[in-house]
């Protein structure tokens, strides 16, 4: 194992322990926990030295800073690294599935941001094509809004590109945005793909 790879798992670990601490110290401003999510996020990319983010404890505590309602800014970083984790490694999307996260995401996919809809909706598309449950995937759309919040996020998109169509200017229609309906259409596709009954929850 290379001393690189060791200078990593050390500064890894000691990110996410200074981010642990604050839970019951509270002294990081909300700009110095965004700037350690930063850190993370980049560290994460590569699953080789990144240990203290790829494990149970690590997709857990990630995903409450995620879901907490206080600090948005430190909420979509924390999702950033959990977007990584769960492409690079299947068995991280089952600790955030076994820890009742994707139910949190499938609620608050809700929200009418552009930048929440691409996080989330790239999670939940993870969540939801990794998934070695389908039922769950039920249990989401029936009790948690999944659907019904993918389709009105897609509607959404269509009232923006109208409206960009109707200036005849494709410059209309910010690049982000484009990116969230990109994902927002993945995650679809795999829900008409695994829903047992997909044509009631979609509607006419």
């Amino acid at each position: 194992m290379s001393n690189t790879t060791n200078v990593k798992r050390t500064a890894v670990a000691s990110l996410m322990d200074q981010l642990r601490a604050d839970v019951t110290e509270q002294k990081l401003t909300p700009q110095e926990e965004l700037a350690i999510l930063e850190k993370l996020k980049v560290y994460g990319r590569t699953v080789t030295g990144s240990d203290a983010i790829y494990s149970s404890e690590g997709i857990v505590f990630l995903a409450e800073i995620a879901f907490r309602p206080n600090n948005p800014d430190s909420s979509r970083e924390a999702l950033r690294c959990l977007a990584n984790a769960l492409y690079l490694d299947r068995q991280m999307v089952q600790y955030f599935i076994d820890a009742g996260y994707v139910e949190k995401a499938s609620e608050a996919y809700k929200s009418e941001n552009v930048d929440d809809e691409f996080l989330l909706g790239r999670v939940l598309f993870f969540s939801t094509t990794f998934a070695k449950d389908d039922h769950l995937i039920n249990k989401w759309a029936n009790e948690h809004h999944l659907v019904e919040n993918n389709i009105a996020a897609i509607s959404r998109h269509a009232s923006a590109y109208t409206a960009a169509a109707s200036t005849a200017s494709s410059s209309a229609v910010p690049m982000m945005q484009t990116m969230a309906l990109q994902d927002t259409l993945k995650l679809l596709y795999t829900l008409t793909t695994k829903l047992s009954d997909v044509s009631t929850m979609l509607g006419p």
